[in-house]
């Protein structure tokens, strides 16, 4: 079983974090707002709440271990460059960090992040089911700079 930490858990987040672990991922979910820790706490291994840009905060939560990070900070593009940059040096294989603009996409990916460019409204509406996931798995097909991102993320852990 695949390890992921999301981190930031506005719209984007608290769903793919809910969508992963209801297919069987183990997740560790972190977010700054002790509220919607509690919203999240029962549907996912582990939820904290924390500050994502303490690198030993992140240790301690072993976010080192994971074999995917999600960085969902995408409105707050400071810290979410500042998390992606600490997710590498802790040596998380795979860091996908969520980007509002194509010229965000581009710096992340730059420091090491696999970036995407996503509209979040959509994939807030879509419910974490089966059909669901075929729904956000055919926007992805559509719009060719979020494919790759996710289309590993979602399709192979999202398994009807």
């Amino acid at each position: 079983m695949e390890r992921f930490a999301v981190i930031g858990l506005g719209r984007f987040g608290e769903r793919l974090a809910t969508l992963l672990a209801e297919s069987g991922a183990e997740v560790i979910a972190i977010d700054s707002d002790q509220e919607i820790i509690d919203e999240i706490r029962d549907r996912v291994a582990l939820a904290v709440c924390m500050d994502a840009t303490n690198e030993e905060a992140l240790r301690a939560q072993g976010i080192d271990k994971v074999d995917v990070a999600v960085v969902g900070l995408g409105t707050a593009f400071e810290d979410n460059a500042l998390v992606t940059v600490l997710l590498k040096q802790l040596g998380v294989p795979r860091v996908v960090s969520r980007a509002a603009t194509a010229i965000r996409a581009q710096i992340l990916s730059r420091i090491g992040a696999r970036s995407i460019r996503l509209d979040i409204r959509p994939v807030a509406a879509i419910p974490p089911t089966p059909a669901g996931k075929h729904v956000l798995v055919r926007r992805i097909h559509h719009d060719p700079a979020q494919r790759d991102a996710y289309r590993e993320l979602i399709e192979e852990k999202m398994a009807a």
